[in-house]
């Protein structure tokens, strides 16, 4: 599993939880609200970093992904990630899943 852990200052980190998102209003946690990941060789490695700031807030998550595809929704490319989500050091807690959506039509 990926993991996630808070290493920066708080105050530094993008929330996602009714906090400002770098994307406008977008929250990338709705397939119509797809966090717009600009032209990149490597949007995958931004999608991680995204993952991992917004599951930083519990401290020591670790993630895995369980579905993956690519949508087409009008003309945009939408990159769709189900995740499992659990404690990266104590296996006994739940696990739980969460989605993120990313517009990735200007990186194709």
């Amino acid at each position: 599993m990926n993991k996630s852990t808070t290493s920066e200052s708080i105050h530094k980190k993008t929330m996602f939880f009714g906090h400002q998102l770098p994307n406008g209003n977008r929250t990338g946690l709705a397939i119509d609200s797809p966090l717009k990941i600009t032209a990149s060789d490597n949007y995958i490695k931004a999608e991680k970093r995204v993952i991992n700031s917004f599951l930083s807030v519990y401290e020591t998550a670790a993630w895995d992904v369980l579905n993956h595809r690519i949508a087409t929704v009008g003309e945009k490319k939408i990159d769709c990630y189900e995740i499992i989500v659990g404690d990266w050091w104590d296996n006994s807690k739940e696990l739980w899943t969460v989605k993120f959506y990313f517009d990735i039509t200007n990186c194709l």
